[in-house]
């Protein structure tokens, strides 16, 4: 394990390392302690915790996260359910994990490849889209975009993401 303390010269007091270097530590491992002054005193906290959105190379290579709705895990390991519809979710063709947060706090996940992203409007979906989303009719797929994402309009853009179980 590395820990770090970052100091104040003037008065010897712990401070909080500043933000470039935090993203350096983060470069150069996530699970470095920081040491900093907390409400019951010091206390050693990961860079990660420090920075929670920090800039992290190593995501670039790791398989892009499709969250699903668990009631949508027999669907898609049938094979029923071959695509999703993403607004604002940005997907590409590549490897992928399909993660199914459940009630429970179980975490299922499958490995899967995306094949296609496609933009459509919302009013261009069609029956074959529905079928592909693990619907039995276009009105059913309309329902559940409403439910996932209220106020969502006829013309709004929508991405078509396809995908194979690996």
């Amino acid at each position: 394990m590395v820990a770090v303390v970052a100091v104040y010269g003037r008065t010897g007091q712990v401070i909080a390392p500043c933000g470039k270097c935090r993203q350096v530590l983060h470069d150069l491992d996530p699970t470095i302690q920081c040491v900093v002054r907390g409400s019951n005193g010091l206390e050693a906290m990961t860079v990660s915790e420090l920075l929670p959105h920090a800039y992290d190379w190593r995501s670039a290579e790791q398989a892009q996260r499709i969250y699903m709705w668990e009631g949508y895990e027999p669907s898609i390991r049938s094979g029923a359910k071959r695509q999703t519809i993403r607004i604002d979710d940005p997907f590409h063709e590549g490897a992928a994990t399909i993660v199914f947060e459940k009630d429970s706090g179980d975490v299922v996940t499958m490995a899967a490849k995306v094949t296609s992203v496609t933009a459509v409007r919302r009013c261009d979906l069609t029956e074959e889209h529905a079928r592909n989303d693990g619907f039995s009719s276009l009105a059913e797929l309309q329902d559940a975009l409403d439910t996932h994402y209220p106020g969502l309009g006829g013309d709004d853009p929508t991405d078509v993401v396809t995908f194979e179980l690996q």
